[in-house]
């Protein structure tokens, strides 16, 4: 199995081995519980053990392996109790950020969505997956573009990226009810950027939030 060799020209190769891994993770290269051999990575990144530790020292703070003493290094299994805390937090954030949005926003930039989305609706209804996913990108990066707050951007979108992983490892894409349920969502709170009412995006956003983990908690327990 190839992982691709550290450039020691590009960026530090701590972050290097640990974007590298984490993609393996993220796209299931290394799948949930399995272990990870330290001197079996570095020779496969190309790389001395101080990086190498320090990038798995950061996956484990951001949940992605577990460093057991006298154990070993595990991927993080996928569990509904993470599914259920991490959109927890998501229900705290994100309404939040719509509304910061809103103050930003410009109609100009909800036609673009709008007219983004119904072009894309036959598509996406046939199960283009990269058609669904190009939208689903495109109104969260927005939202959280037009909140103006870079942090909590960064922030939402790291637990946003941490259920993509639970989506790709258990296919839930490839359930069009699934696909068509989560775009249709994100329609109808297109619709209500243009009346500027923050109760009520807050509202559908809640309501939207709650609908994707009851969706994903029902796929992890087939």
């Amino acid at each position: 199995m190839s992982l691709g060799k550290i450039n020691r020209k590009a960026s530090t190769l701590r972050e290097q081995a640990y974007d590298i891994i984490k993609n393996a993770i993220m796209s299931g290269v290394f799948k949930p519980g399995q272990a990870l051999v330290e001197e079996q990575l570095a020779q496969q990144l190309g790389l001395s053990r101080t990086p190498l530790r320090e990038a798995l020292v950061l996956l484990e703070h951001d949940q992605y392996i577990k460093m057991i003493p006298y154990k070993g290094t595990f991927v993080t299994n996928l569990t509904v109790k993470e599914v259920k805390e991490i959109f927890q937090i998501r229900e705290l954030l994100e309404p939040e950020a719509v509304c910061m949005a809103l103050d930003h926003i410009t109609v100009e930039e909800i036609d673009h969505l709008r007219d983004f989305f119904e072009k894309s609706k036959d598509r996406v209804n046939q199960g283009d997956l990269d058609t669904f996913l190009a939208t689903n990108k495109l109104i969260h990066d927005k939202l959280l573009e037009y909140g103006e707050n870079e942090t909590l951007r960064s922030l939402i979108m790291g637990y946003i990226e941490k259920i993509h992983r639970y989506q790709r490892m258990i296919h839930a894409w490839d359930d069009p009810t699934y696909i068509m349920d989560e775009f249709n969502e994100h329609c109808t709170l297109i619709e209500e950027l243009y009346h500027k009412d923050k109760q009520k995006i807050k509202e559908l956003m809640i309501v939207h939030l709650r609908n994707c983990c009851n969706r994903l908690i029902q796929q992890l327990n087939k």
